[in-house]
């Protein structure tokens, strides 16, 4: 039985590729013909905008977001934010409370806390990036082939994990340490 609305198709350079009923729903293309470049150039940014229209949706991962990129922003310019030397000690304003000149107030050698702070998230960022990197130039490859070759490769990998993952935080790095000297 026909359907009694007629077809609107929408307006296009070369071809018609997607058609709709007077009811807005999508009816299959005829042609299977492949869409115009303009077109696979457009289904291709909204397809990889999704994620971001998710993510300003998510109140908490927004949060999230900002906070992650003050304290990246903090890390790259918090020398220069940086109100006070964060290594200058002074004996006499030992653990002043904060106040305009300290923001944070000051440590028990004189020397102000938000400077050591805004210092510390350098390294702290450094650090971060290091050993992301570390494990995704390690962790990738190992996955990758324990997945395409899978068998008893992949359990061995797995189990390697699971060991790996068992173990206290604590006790790897005490074990690096031990085989220094």
């Amino acid at each position: 039985m026909s359907d009694s609305r007629s077809l609107v198709e929408l307006p296009s350079e070369t071809n018609n590729l997607t058609q709709f009923d007077s009811g807005h729903r999508k009816v299959p293309n005829i042609d299977n013909s492949p869409p115009p470049a303009k077109q696979r150039r457009l289904i291709q940014f909204l397809r990889s905008s999704r994620p971001l229209r998710q993510l300003r949706t998510n109140t908490a991962a927004m949060l999230a977001l900002v906070f992650i990129c003050l304290v990246v922003f903090l890390a790259v310019f918090g020398s220069t934010l940086a109100p006070h030397d964060p290594n200058a000690q002074n004996l006499a304003n030992s653990l002043a409370p904060p106040g305009s000149e300290h923001w944070l107030g000051t440590d028990m050698y004189g020397r102000d806390i938000l400077s050591r702070l805004l210092a510390a998230a350098q390294v702290t960022t450094v650090a971060v990036v290091q050993a992301v990197g570390i494990a995704a130039v390690l962790g990738i490859p190992v996955g990758l082939l324990a997945g395409l070759i899978g068998g008893w490769v992949g359990a061995l990998f797995s189990r390697i994990s699971d060991a790996l993952q068992s173990l206290p935080h604590w006790f790897l790095p005490s074990l690096s340490s031990h085989s220094r000297t």
